[in-house]
């Protein structure tokens, strides 16, 4: 960002339905992503070994972000070794649902909370689905 340049955080919370119900909001995910950088994080990590498994979500928003020009999607599947200041390197990040005590948990103990609010200050885009956007907001 350029000194003097306003900017508006960008937070998308969507889940439930399906591609149908969600082809506009991912839409304009993809839009904000690239009018960044064009890369994304995704984040699957609330699944705690649950069906589908990592393999078959990443496959599944590269289905989805693929043809809407998103090609540049890297999946990270733990926090545990989350540094401060890695999120700078991406335009997006995008939280799977799954297990929401797990992944507050997670978020926490790890510091990404505080990276992600950070992250979404600065302007950047970030979404996550229904059981998983509790933890966006104040606490």
């Amino acid at each position: 960002m350029e000194p003097g340049e306003v900017f508006e955080p960008r937070m998308m919370l969507a889940g439930g339905g399906d591609e149908r119900d969600s082809r506009r909001l991912d839409e304009t995910f993809a839009c904000w992503t690239l009018s960044e950088e064009g890369n994304m994080l995704f984040l699957p990590v609330a699944l705690d070994g649950q069906e589908p498994t990592y393999e078959a979500c990443l496959r599944w928003v590269e289905s989805v972000f693929g043809p809407l020009g998103v090609s540049d999607i890297e999946m990270w599947t733990e926090l545990g070794g989350f540094h401060r200041g890695r999120l700078s390197g991406f335009s997006s990040v995008y939280l799977s649902g799954g297990n929401t005590f797990r992944l507050l948990a997670l978020v926490r103990a790890s510091g990404f909370d505080r990276e992600l609010a950070d992250f979404i200050r600065r302007g950047d885009v970030s979404t996550a689905e229904a059981r998983e956007r509790f933890f966006l907001g104040r606490t």
